[in-house]
């Protein structure tokens, strides 16, 4: 669910590597040049550094020249979606590869990159690495800086207008429940969610079409809302909750109207009518039976995160004429709109 009042790029998956001593994707029409200053921790500098301790101890440099990976983003892209394919690119240090003047590659040959639209990379690369033999895999180890451990990179959160939010999600099978990729998802869903901030996420928001959710309000998070909203919202602190295959259920058939936002709509809001009373049941994390009983803001936030699993957006319910910017937040509705709070 929304912030409390981040750029996607397409998809990066790995592909069988060809026989070619070079992984480049030989293909024209986009010219990325080295920079001038190499990020820290890439893979350029660390064999600029390699070459610099050569120099150091006497030793005949090797001679390191760089020429780009990539030289084309599909020119089914739009212009935005290049550029958002070469900022994923680059801040993944897959923007180039150091060769020898020789024209040697420094090295071993590692998967093609291709680019595709849809999905989240950071998952996408774990399914393709499982069509890869051990020793395939293991040369694609310069992407990661060389076998080196990196800080993770968090998912981006997917905007509107991807399939994956508006497709149904599947269920997660019970066998897989205690699998190391789902425990993944999972902590990295805690993660976005907080770091966002946001009281809720839902698995599709970062590219993943699992039922999972996670919700959590906090003290701090409400202490930033006007109290006469916290009450009327009938809004509470609650701990963490992680449910895997939520199922739905409407305790009673009173609802009240309140503005909701979205991290996949981020900046805008909607008043919704929700239910008052909701009953949970799932999995929980460890694959044991769950049941939450929710009542106010812990019960809209339940349902607009199960929505998520659905394929449902809060705009696809709002009510008329009430969709709006969040600087636009406090202004008044337009005569003929429903009033907030409890229906009578």
């Amino acid at each position: 669910m929304g912030r409390l009042a981040n750029l996607k790029g397409p998809s990066i998956a790995l592909e069988k590597p060809k026989a070619s001593p070079v992984a480049v994707l030989p293909i024209s029409g986009f010219d990325l040049r080295p920079p001038t200053k190499l990020p820290s921790g890439s893979i350029c500098e660390q064999l600029k550094s390699s070459e610099n301790q050569r120099k150091g101890k006497g030793q005949k440099p090797i001679g390191l020249g760089f020429i780009p990976v990539l030289r084309h983003i599909s020119p089914s892209f739009h212009k935005a979606e290049r550029a958002a394919a070469m900022k994923a690119l680059f801040r993944l240090n897959l923007g180039l590869l150091a060769t020898s003047r020789a024209g040697k590659c420094l090295i071993p040959p590692a998967p093609l990159i291709s680019i595709s639209k849809f999905g989240n990379s950071s998952y996408l690369d774990s399914r393709a690495h499982k069509s890869l033999s051990s020793s395939a895999a293991a040369r694609a180890g310069w992407i990661l800086g060389l076998g080196q451990k990196k800080k993770p990179v968090l998912p981006e959160i997917v905007k509107a207008g991807d399939p994956v939010l508006h497709e149904p999600a599947r269920e997660v099978e019970p066998g897989e429940i205690g699998s190391e990729r789902i425990q993944k998802i999972i902590d990295d869903m805690v993660k976005v969610m907080r770091v966002a901030p946001g009281v809720g996420l839902a698995a599709p928001q970062i590219g993943i079409p699992l039922r999972i959710i996670v919700l959590e309000d906090t003290q701090e998070y409400i202490s930033y809302a006007p109290e006469e909203e916290i009450k009327a919202q009938d809004r509470q602190p609650f701990d963490l909750l992680v449910i895997l295959n939520p199922k739905l259920k409407k305790k009673t058939n009173k609802t009240a109207l309140f503005f909701e936002g979205c991290l996949s709509v981020d900046g805008f809001r909607a008043v919704v009518e929700r239910n008052l009373e909701v009953e949970v049941t799932g999995l929980s994390r460890d694959g044991a039976p769950i049941k939450v009983e929710a009542s106010g803001w812990q019960a809209r936030i339940l349902q607009h995160e199960c929505d998520h699993l659905d394929g449902t957006l809060y705009v696809d319910k709002m009510m008329p004429r009430t969709f709006r910017t969040v600087d636009n937040l406090d202004l008044p509705l337009a005569d003929g709109c429903p009033k907030l709070g409890v229906r009578k």
